[in-house]
């Protein structure tokens, strides 16, 4: 699927998810860079497919056909890349996708196209990150056990 963020700027970047791709572009819709890694996309955990094969039956259900006549199937891997969101600093975070049970994982680059840090998130449920970062902190919402949402804040080390 497609993936785009936009940066305080006025920046953006696109990719698709099935490719370690992201096209950087100036306010103006000049490319500005493009970065790429060899990442290949973490395998489908037995649930995760489990739960694909059931998408794919509602999906032929839906569209009154068998799975078989449908033009796609289960993957055996998960696209690479997950999210893309630039920071308050104008950064960008690109979000791989990581086995399931991990903990979320993004590529940090700096406004220049650098590759400042990989930021590694404790294993949180519900982690939805908007942004809110600068230098090494960054504040997302996670969800306690009764399902409230709750803000925490995590420091990230600057190596790679």
């Amino acid at each position: 699927y497609k993936l785009t963020a936009h940066s305080p700027t006025g920046e953006f970047v696109t990719a698709g998810s099935g490719k370690y791709e992201v096209s950087w572009y100036a306010p103006d819709g000049r490319v500005r860079r493009v970065l790429r890694q060899n990442v290949e996309g973490p395998s489908l955990t037995p649930a995760e497919r489990v739960t694909a094969r059931a998408d794919l039956d509602s999906t032929a259900a839906r569209a009154k056909k068998s799975v078989a006549a449908l033009p796609f199937g289960v993957p055996a891997r998960k696209p690479p890349l997950n999210d893309l969101q630039f920071d308050l600093e104008g950064r960008l975070w690109v979000r791989r996708s990581v086995a399931g049970g991990t903990p979320a994982e993004f590529d940090v680059y700096t406004k220049d196209g650098t590759l400042a840090f990989v930021a590694l998130w404790p294993k949180l449920n519900g982690l939805i990150f908007y942004g809110a970062a600068r230098g090494t902190s960054a504040w997302a919402v996670a969800e306690g056990e009764d399902d409230v949402p709750y803000i925490v804040k995590v420091e990230f080390a600057r190596g790679k």
